[in-house]
């Protein structure tokens, strides 16, 4: 038994020294946090209340699960201000929906001062890429990107856009039947995107899917909802990773589908320079270009990972948005058709260059100056470097899909807040 003090001894002392350490560190920053507050002139923002913490995760939970997060939110910051600070989970978290703090915090000149909030909950699956680091890391990480991006602004594939558009299009009903278009333009940009990016599309819109893509759909929606879960329950997500067995077969899934093409890229890189200008000459791909700067296999899947995601996702869900509210607007329709059919070439010069019209510079600067109104791109040096592509794609499908039917008829009542739980049900009237 005496053998056993000196042990239980050193084990309170150690814990007594790690409390104090936490104690110190948690003092001091929130000392620097008073100063830099101080000498900002910034005030104190309203508090959740640190009693009802529980009943805030659980209304979340539910919130998610039903769909209604966004009113969830919309009541709070009606209760507590456009800007507000919860402790979530030994977490503090500081809620915003005021302009200028989203501005200042996304700009380019406070950029060194801000960091992204830590993603180790998803580490796992995205692993260290664009859109997880920060300072020197993130700076290296841009440079791979960015420049691979800048390059496909003017060699966007035309004929491989219109190749994945036509099976999309084709595929909608001419007879003015319901149809729910959701998935099939989730197919649409997954088509097209992997063959921008990879080099091979997975084909997901041929019939008999003879890639397998269905399994890939699903897997990259269960990885999706595992982050969100383990992001809502912040320092415990580590107890969910060790016990969910979906999540971490999903992960594998999606891994093994991205390693496949990027083992291919690293053994086509080029070894001497006459075949690097054999390269050049071929087909643009974004792996190509970022395997340029990324050698390690690891770290280029989560490169290529984390444009993959976001480029997927993003611009069919805005696609499914726009026209599950232009079945609901059918007049904007019809003005759109009627814009898209009048498209042609026009004048290199423009329409009005003999006219002396100083409101078209105005009206330029007004958009410019409107670019923090409507940020979906975000902004500041964490824009989406695919920005231009995106609008490219979205602006084609709607052009073409404009053209092909006169009408768009609503066939679901239910309204959208974030992502229609009942899919895009929509009816078309051919041309």
């Amino acid at each position: 038994m005496l053998a056993l003090i000196p042990s239980i001894t050193s084990a309170l002392a150690l814990a007594v020294l790690l409390a104090l350490i936490y104690a110190y560190r948690r003092i001091s920053s929130n000392r620097e946090l008073a100063s830099t507050a101080a000498y900002y002139g910034c005030e104190e923002c309203p508090k959740y209340p640190r009693n009802l913490e529980s009943e805030l995760l659980k209304a979340r939970t539910e919130a998610s699960n039903n769909g209604t997060l966004m009113d969830l939110y919309m009541a709070q910051f009606a209760l507590y201000g456009k800007i507000w600070e919860e402790n979530l989970c030994g977490s503090r978290i500081i809620n915003t929906m005021d302009l200028r703090n989203v501005q200042h915090v996304i700009s380019a000149m406070t950029f060194v001062d801000w960091g992204k909030e830590s993603t180790a909950y998803a580490e796992p699956f995205f692993g260290r890429g664009i859109f997880s680091l920060n300072g020197v890391e993130w700076r290296h990480a841009l440079k791979v990107v960015v420049p691979a991006f800048s390059k496909t602004e003017g060699s966007l594939d035309v004929d491989s856009m219109v190749r994945h558009v036509d099976r999309f299009i084709s595929m909608i009903p001419r007879d003015g039947s319901t149809t729910d278009i959701e998935l099939p333009l989730r197919k649409l940009f997954l088509d097209s995107l992997t063959e921008f990016l990879l080099g091979e599309s997975i084909d997901s819109q041929i019939e008999g899917d003879p890639n397998h893509s269905a399994d890939i759909l699903h897997a990259l929606d269960d990885t999706l909802a595992g982050v969100e879960k383990r992001r809502q329950m912040t320092r415990f997500q580590r107890f969910l990773h060790n016990y969910d067995k979906i999540w971490k077969d999903a992960c594998r899934t999606v891994h093994s589908y991205i390693d496949i093409h990027v083992q291919r890229a690293l053994r086509e890189m080029p070894t001497t320079p006459e075949k690097a200008g054999h390269q050049s000459s071929a087909r643009y791909l974004l792996l190509h270009s970022m395997a340029q700067h990324t050698p390690d296999p690891i770290s280029l899947r989560f490169q290529v990972l984390q444009v993959f995601i976001p480029a997927r996702d993003t611009t069919a869900i805005m696609l499914s948005k726009a026209i599950f509210h232009l079945a609901r607007t059918p007049d904007i329709w019809t003005q759109l058709r009627a814009e898209s059919m009048a498209l042609g070439d026009r004048r290199l010069t423009g329409e009005d260059v003999d006219k002396f019209n100083p409101l078209r510079w105005y009206e330029y600067d007004t958009e410019k100056q409107a670019q923090w109104q409507f940020v979906p791109f975000l902004g500041g040096p964490r824009i989406c470097p695919a920005k231009q592509q995106v609008l490219t794609q979205a602006v084609y499908l709607l052009v073409r899909m404009t053209r092909e039917f006169k009408r768009i008829e609503n066939g679901d009542p239910v309204e959208v807040l974030k992502e229609s739980r009942n899919g895009v049900k929509v009816a078309f009237a051919a041309a």
